[in-house]
């Protein structure tokens, strides 16, 4: 690759950070009823368990999605919808900018180490590779920031 065909990273880094701030201020409300959804479910198991050691019978705890919203809705007002979305701009803004350069520099190693005789069919393989090991990569590195988002969206 000559020097004007090189990738700039700023560009990779810029496009994983625009692209990660839009994904998190658009779909944080989605986020944070999964997140509720999944919290309202295991803290019903676990008081479940606890009936069931004591003998009491209690009747299926029901939630959905509606119920969560009209319960974020009720207690915090719309803007509550978007609970927790610092921690996740802090995780998501990062995370797609180095996932987009770490992409980058993935294809371009494996480009310049291809032997000549693999044909473009094994170009899915290189893709697959790139894009795994990109994608593990940063979500270690993302890994406590992860924790925090979810704690906050939590409570």
């Amino acid at each position: 690759m000559s020097k004007i065909d090189k990738p700039r990273p700023l560009i990779h880094l810029t496009g994983g950070g625009i692209s990660g701030m839009t994904a998190c201020i658009i779909l944080q409300p989605l986020d944070l009823i999964k997140t509720r959804l999944q919290q309202q479910r295991q803290d019903h198991l676990a008081f479940l368990r606890e009936a069931k050691l004591k003998g009491i019978k209690v009747a299926p705890f029901k939630s959905n999605i509606y119920t969560t919203i009209k319960d974020i809705i009720n207690s915090n007002g719309y803007s509550g919808l978007w609970r927790g979305t610092v921690p996740t701009i802090l995780r998501n803004v990062p995370g797609s900018a180095l996932y987009f350069f770490a992409l980058s520099e993935i294809r371009q190693i494996l480009s310049k180490t291809r032997p000549p005789f693999m044909t473009e069919d094994n170009q899915r393989w290189q893709n697959l590779l790139s894009g795994s090991t990109a994608r593990g990569a940063v979500g270690y590195v993302m890994m406590p920031i992860t924790v925090v988002k979810v704690r906050y969206e939590v409570n």
